[in-house]
């Protein structure tokens, strides 16, 4: 389940770019990147119940230095609303490789990525950080 959410370095970057959303766990500010996992001690919680984002916290709040670990789903949509940057993971049909595609929302233009990864999910957040580095200026 781990595999379904961004890394701790793309976590990072998404917060510095202004990623406030609720998040099922989150990353420390300091050692190995270890996904830690929001918990209710609410008996018959709701799902949403989990949720919480630490990125939206004023800096001098206890907690306001953790991460928000968002699910690749959850950064693609951000992306998708907020950025009007839609990334697309494709396979590639003749061997067993995917690549990404990014569009824009409301103008023209596209990239491709020239390199090929191993799986749906490497080739998301490829191109989640491609996004991140290179198009979101803040």
């Amino acid at each position: 389940m781990k595999e379904d959410y961004v890394t701790r370095e793309i976590a990072v970057k998404l917060k510095e770019k202004g990623f406030k959303e609720g998040c099922f766990g989150y990353y420390m500010p300091f050692g190995d990147a270890e996904l830690v996992f929001n918990q209710t001690p609410y008996r018959g919680a709701i799902p949403e119940d989990c949720m919480y984002s630490y990125n939206s916290l004023p800096c001098e709040c206890v907690g306001s230095d953790f991460v928000d670990a968002p699910t690749i789903s959850q950064a693609l949509k951000w992306l998708r609303v907020m950025w009007k940057v839609v990334v697309t993971p494709y396979p590639f049909t003749e061997y067993d490789d995917w690549f990404f595609n990014i569009r824009f929302i409301g103008r023209y233009g596209e990239y491709e990525s020239d390199e090929m990864y191993s799986s749906y999910e490497k080739a998301a957040i490829a191109g989640i950080e491609y996004v991140i580095e290179k198009l979101i200026k803040v």
